[in-house]
């Protein structure tokens, strides 16, 4: 076990082992089911970009909030009509997949 990681089992959020405890046997049918459910590689690295955009966002937000505590005297928070424009656009390249 290497150091920082969490013995089988015991991972937050999850059950059962991580995938290097895996054989190597078990790891060949796991992706050769989930490409016979349509699943490939591309769909992983779309959610790998849309999760780390949504962090993106939610941290410019984030922000955006705090400068508005700090700098504006308790004002209104603006709506950001900006993100919905982004979360659309990202929608529709999802649906191109």
């Amino acid at each position: 076990m290497q150091d920082g990681e969490m013995p089988f089992g015991m991972h937050k959020g999850s059950y059962g082992p991580t995938w290097d405890y895996l054989s190597e046997s078990v790891q060949a049918q796991m992706i050769e089911y989930l490409f016979s459910l349509g699943i490939k590689p591309e769909i992983g690295l779309c959610v790998e970009y849309l999760s780390w955009n949504k962090e993106q966002r939610l941290y410019m937000q984030w922000l955006r909030d705090i400068y508005f505590v700090l700098f504006q005297d308790g004002e209104q928070f603006p709506s950001p009509q900006r993100i919905k424009s982004q979360t659309d656009s990202y929608q529709s390249l999802i649906k191109n997949i």
